[in-house]
């Protein structure tokens, strides 16, 4: 009959060793005994065998009981993981207390996010990972987490700029110095705005020369609709500018350098028309002496520039349309204005430049008085502006600003609101406009 080997834990039961006698009366008081059915108790006085009680199998230690098996696959388990595979090579991972995988256990990285806290304080309670960078807005210095904690300082390492980064004066296409140089200025090239440039460009991509052009593509179409409005308004294609109180000469040069004289100043209605009235009006020059340039008189006292450049003008009491222009220089002979153009302005301030009305290289060689008409053919500006001025007609481009602006009778204006009709010198009035 088999017996137990060596079991223990049994509170007052001493080990058992049970062997392989037929006669289980040799065991022992207190041995336990397997029948092959129950396992039994030897009694105290070693006299007979008792029941085992729950009390006592469950007071049996696991270390006391001998022959177990020595693996899991002992006891019939196959889908377990060794504890030595745990973290190890060519084993599992494990998780930490927060269900993460500890980065020892990972390859190394290259997610790095970026960060831009206000201050120190901000930068340490950032949710960040090694490897990921911050600027610090307060001090504008870059840092990377070099460990596993973003709330130690020491932790965060500055990024500071590499050794052998240019430093002293950019050359080449650059000028100034390092660390921010700026693209060096073209020689000869002037910053500004053009209008229908022709643009000269290198191989690397750089503008080298650019100059004013003139419009190209077929303008016929234009053409054509401004004569089919200036036909439908009644406009006299031909000279003039509109209708304008302020009208000047803007002096940029003299035939003698940096200055001229002027003795007379007239504006006509047209080329070798008359001069038009001064009643009412106002005559004015970037300085003093400007009442002698419209005195009628060609022997009187005369203009002298202060400092080029220099205008002179006359402000009339009503808008009118200039035609043409006669200077007369004095008193030296070959020191008139050598470079200038006509200007109109409607307040007096903003001055538009009369489109092709402007001359250069003039000489004066005697001191006569002679006139100096607009372009005998107009260009697409020159039309452009006569047609928004009215061109002298009754068509005006501005509405007035109130019932009492410059204005003479018959003129129309319009605006989004309003049709305007001057009945009267500097008389206006008005009618709503509506949808129907």
């Amino acid at each position: 009959m088999p017996f137990l080997d060596q079991v223990s834990g049994l509170g007052a039961l001493t080990p058992v060793i049970l062997k392989s006698a037929d006669d289980p009366g040799a065991i022992g008081a207190g041995k336990l005994w397997d029948n092959g059915t129950k396992v039994q108790r030897r009694n105290d006085a070693n006299t007979g065998w008792e029941q085992l009680t729950v009390a006592q199998a469950l007071a049996v230690a696991w270390a006391g009981v001998s022959g177990k098996p020595t693996t899991l696959a002992g006891f019939g388990i196959t889908d377990a993981i060794p504890a030595g595979e745990k973290g190890s090579a060519s084993g599992v991972a494990t998780l930490d207390s927060g269900g993460k995988i500890p980065t020892a256990q990972l390859p190394n990285l290259a997610i790095t996010d970026t960060f831009t806290p206000a201050n120190l304080a901000a930068r340490l309670a950032l949710a960040a990972q090694r490897g990921d960078v911050a600027n610090q807005l307060d001090t504008g210095v870059w840092y990377i987490l070099a460990t596993d904690d973003p709330t130690v300082d020491a932790n965060w390492k500055p990024i500071t700029t590499p050794s052998g980064a240019p430093s002293g004066s950019a050359g080449g296409d650059l000028a100034g110095t390092y660390p921010n140089p700026a693209l060096a200025a073209v020689a000869g090239l002037t910053p500004g705005t053009y209008t229908n440039p022709n643009i000269t460009v290198d191989t690397k991509g750089r503008v080298t020369n650019i100059e004013d052009g003139t419009p190209g593509g077929d303008t016929s179409a234009l053409e054509a609709r401004i004569e089919d409005t200036e036909a439908e308004l009644g406009l006299t294609v031909g000279n003039g500018y509109g209708l304008h109180k302020w009208w000047r000469v803007y002096v940029t040069a003299g035939q003698g350098g940096d200055g001229f004289h002027l003795r007379e100043v007239r504006f006509l209605d047209a080329p070798g028309g008359a001069a038009l009235s001064l009643a009412g009006g106002t005559p004015f020059a970037s300085h003093g002496g400007e009442a002698a340039l419209f005195d009628g008189n060609l022997g009187g006292a005369y203009f002298e520039a202060a400092g080029l450049p220099d205008w002179v003008g006359y402000q009339f009491a009503t808008p009118v349309n200039v035609g043409s222009l006669q200077l007369q220089p004095g008193p030296f002979n070959n020191y008139g204005p050598g470079t200038f153009k006509l200007q109109y302005s409607d307040d007096g301030i903003t001055y538009t430049d009369a489109e092709g009305w402007a001359y250069t290289g003039v000489t004066w060689p005697t001191q006569d008085l002679r006139e100096f008409a607009p372009p005998a053919t107009q260009t697409l500006k020159q039309r452009v502006q006569a047609l928004e001025a009215g061109n002298g007609t009754p068509v005006r481009r501005t509405a007035p600003a109130s019932a009492t602006d410059a204005g003479t009778p018959g003129q129309i204006a319009l605006d989004g609101s309003y049709v305007y009709i001057c009945t009267a010198v500097n008389t206006w009035k008005r009618a709503a406009i509506a949808t129907w």
